[in-house]
């Protein structure tokens, strides 16, 4: 019979981050396009930012400008230039987004300014940011991903713990199910410290060393290398692994 490593024990990286693999590289690209489409909107409005709406909304004080040039950029997309007089009497140049609101060259609008920043600047009404049009759809995305990275990481948090600190014992393989090209869909056995038979299934990533035990192996035969560790408090939390992924910590 196979020795299996006491505890504490030593987990590779990767057989903690196996755990919900595909849900957490799904939430880490979903994060990564969402923060790159609006770095990219940021970017391409001179790094503006939402923030600054804020503030207008906050402390801004109004006056009376031009509009100079209007773009309509898209349907529902359009940014009006314009100019205003500050209360230091300079001749200020400002761009704002709009929604469908038609404005025309020459036309008078009223403006909203930081007096502080008097750049900082917008047409009452529209936003001084591009992000700022669609802030609360994009937040709630964005929020959204970073909670779904969250909990993967603390899923695999939580996995490496159990592996380090889990009860070990021997599995037994009752059926496996291919899953293309993640890898196999595993059902295994096991025998909790009361002896008490106990049954769990796992997704193995493809090309690991578990998925290649687990391919070799007969079913309702122990798995070469292959074991699983649970929870000496709850019994059905439980995670099998492999030997190669899971070691004895040196003295």
């Amino acid at each position: 019979m196979q020795s299996l490593p006491v505890p504490p024990r030593l987990v590779r990286a990767a057989a903690a981050r196996a755990t919900w693999r595909e849900f957490g590289l799904l939430a880490t690209l979903a994060l990564t396009i969402t923060t790159g489409i609006g770095s990219y909107i940021c970017k391409t409005d001179d790094w503006r930012t939402p923030r600054s709406d804020w503030w207008l909304d906050q402390e801004s004080q109004q006056t009376v400008g031009t509009i100079k040039t209007t773009e309509q950029l898209a349907d529902d997309l359009q940014r009006h230039t314009f100019t205003f007089v500050n209360k230091e009497k300079l001749l200020v140049t400002g761009a704002a987004w709009s929604g469908q609101r038609q404005l025309s060259t020459g036309e008078s609008i009223a403006v909203e300014y930081l007096p502080e920043q008097p750049d900082i600047c917008r047409v009452a009404g529209m936003h001084y940011s591009r992000l700022s049009r669609q802030w609360t759809t994009y937040a709630t995305i964005l929020l959204s991903t970073m909670l779904a990275c969250a909990l993967w990481l603390l899923r695999i948090y939580h996995t490496a713990t159990l592996l380090r600190y889990g009860r070990a014992t021997p599995a037994r393989i009752v059926s496996t199910l291919a899953w293309f090209p993640f890898g196999q869909c595993v059902r295994f056995a096991y025998l909790d410290e009361a002896g008490v038979e106990r049954f769990g299934w796992q997704l193995v990533r493809a090309n690991s060393p578990l998925d290649k035990t687990t391919l070799a192996s007969q079913l309702n035969a122990t798995g070469d290398g292959a074991f699983v560790v649970h929870s000496k408090t709850a019994a059905n939390r439980c995670r099998l692994t492999h030997l190669d992924e899971v070691a004895e910590e040196p003295a």
